[in-house]
């Protein structure tokens, strides 16, 4: 799958795309920020600070929000960005 990233989670994570192997060619929802944590560099921290409430990130599935129930496939592009602000 193709993984992008936008805002300061690129200096995070040391890039703005990259591709992901998925093991099985699929994976659920829930279990994404894992399988990123795992395969790009960085994003362990993106997932810790996450974790703590210290940072909050958007996961967008081919555009759309990423919902529980979602299998996520090798052929998908996942966009992960942090929430918006601004008037």
């Amino acid at each position: 799958m193709k993984v992008r990233f936008y805002g300061f989670l690129r200096d995070y994570v040391g890039g703005k795309e990259f591709e992901v192997n998925l093991k099985d060619g699929s994976v659920k929802a829930s279990e994404l920020p894992e399988v990123l944590a795992s395969s790009i560099p960085g994003f362990a921290k993106v997932l810790d600070l996450t974790r703590k409430g210290e940072i909050d990130v958007i996961y967008l599935l081919n555009g759309k929000p990423l919902r529980e129930g979602d299998i996520v496939n090798d052929a998908d592009v996942v966009d992960v960005l942090p929430p918006a602000s601004g008037g």
